[in-house]
Parts: structure tokens; C-alpha cells; sequence
């Protein structure tokens, strides 16, 4: 799903595009970025996209800790 949203960033025409997603846990954050930069590249797109993770989980008493990154 994210990734699908995510194909909507390459039809955009921006200096700079961000993409905001939520892992379950964080351990996926590093998948979806290294997606979102194949996606970036087949898209021919030169914009840098800022991709921001705010991992959930269950247990409301921990704490979250987000993930970002820049796609150049």
C-alpha cells in the first residue's frame, strides 16, 4: 500500500516530494525506503524525496522511534 501511494509522488511535478508511512515496528523502514528509491529511479524522477517512517505499535507505553531518510 504504501508503495502504491507512493507512484502518486511520481506523477507530481515538486521540488522536493515527502512520503509518510507507518511500519508496524520500524523493521520494515529500510525495505520501503530502498522500494521507494527503485520507484524513484524507473521514474526517471531527479526531485529528492524525504521518506519519513512513524512506526506503531501495539503496546501504547513504548516509545516510537522514526526513521527518515533522503532520496537523491
Amino acid at each position: 500500500m504504501v508503495l502504491s501511494d507512493a507512484s502518486k509522488l511520481a506523477a507530481v511535478r515538486a521540488d522536493v516530494k515527502v512520503m509518510i508511512f507507518a511500519t508496524q515496528d520500524g523493521s520494515e523502514a529500510m525495505d520501503v525506503a530502498v522500494a521507494l528509491e527503485r520507484l524513484r529511479r524507473q521514474c526517471g524522477d531527479t526531485s529528492p524525496w524525504l521518506w519519513i517512517d512513524l512506526p506503531w505499535e501495539a503496546a501504547m507505553h513504548r516509545v516510537w522511534k522514526p526513521a527518515r531518510g533522503i532520496l537523491r
